[in-house]
């Protein structure tokens, strides 16, 4: 298992918010993302990086968790 923390973002505004607070102290960070069947709000892959690179931070790798989510990485 990973030692990367992991935040869940049901919006994108969320996800800005973490990353307002939070990209000068950490170094990477876990993002969850559910599958859209599962009708659980996630900002899309594309939008989630778009605000990370706003905030000098890359998408590194996706892996799928289960059924119903997977985990971005960015750093």
């Amino acid at each position: 298992m990973s030692d990367t923390d992991t935040f869940y973002a049901k919006t994108l505004e969320d996800w800005v918010a973490w990353l307002k607070e939070n990209h000068e102290k950490e170094t990477k960070i876990g993002l969850i993302r559910y599958k859209k069947h599962t009708g659980r709000p996630s900002p899309t892959h594309l939008e989630a990086m778009k605000q990370a690179i706003r905030f000098g931070w890359i998408d590194t790798t996706v892996k799928r968790l289960d059924d119903e989510k997977y985990i971005i990485n960015f750093a």
